[in-house]
């Protein structure tokens, strides 16, 4: 699917579908199997499409090397959400894309009416892509830090 068809866009299309062969020819062009993504397959992509390495995003997150490819292997299946987070923070996503992850790995997406993930999501909002900054600015509000 195009990032630039939104829900409402594909919406709209979807109005005109009638007949079978249109549902066909509309899923094969706009539904992507996203919807059977893993976390994993998610982060892969991710660090594909953009300019960084899955090294960077390794360093970053500050999660032990092995335990990261055991995640992009498939070895570890369901990550914590911490460390899911750490991954996000590392490959640079903003708020979206975090949700998306959390989302993909089986967990809460942020929560606005809790502290912590309310200054996580400001950390986002600013481009922190180092889980050591992150920690520090929750550490300096006397808030759970993000287990590495």
């Amino acid at each position: 699917m195009n990032k630039e068809e939104t829900t409402s866009k594909l919406d709209c299309m979807l109005k005109d579908v009638h007949t079978e062969k249109q549902a066909e020819e509309f899923i094969s062009e706009h539904i992507s199997d996203s919807a059977n993504r893993s976390f994993r397959e998610y982060l892969i992509d991710y660090a594909t499409s953009s300019t960084i390495e899955m090294s960077e995003i390794i360093n970053r997150s500050q999660l032990n090397k092995n335990y990261v490819y055991n995640i992009i292997n498939g070895v570890t299946k369901r990550p914590g959400r911490d460390k899911v987070l750490a991954l996000c923070i590392g490959a640079g996503m903003n708020r979206k894309e975090t949700d998306r992850a959390l989302k993909l790995a089986g967990h809460n997406p942020l929560y606005p009416k809790d502290e912590r993930d309310t200054r996580i999501i400001i950390c986002l909002n600013n481009g922190m892509e180092n889980v050591l900054n992150v920690n520090l600015y929750l550490e300096q509000h006397n808030i759970q830090l993000i287990e590495i």
